[in-house]
């Protein structure tokens, strides 16, 4: 009773330009992650996660600038 569960998100977006207030121009922005987790018999999975985004602002990332990383981690459902 092995598998491997997986999801991705992609969002895109549209934001000030260059995060300022006062502008007149949009900028287009962009997040694309992809997640494995692999389920046993064991109440705890490993999983891994890429997640990639452009510049701009993303709601629980803390990184204004392009970002690539990789999360390596454990998950349990209760």
């Amino acid at each position: 009773n092995r598998s491997l569960i997986g999801n991705a998100r992609l969002m895109g977006w549209l934001q000030p330009k260059n995060q300022f207030f006062f502008t007149q121009k949009g900028q287009i922005g962009g997040l694309v992650a992809l997640k494995a987790a692999y389920e046993n018999k064991s109440p705890f999975h490993p999983y891994i996660e890429f997640e990639a985004k452009t510049k701009g602002w993303v709601a629980g990332t803390p990184y204004l600038n392009d970002k690539v990383s990789v999360r390596f981690g454990i998950q349990s459902t209760f």
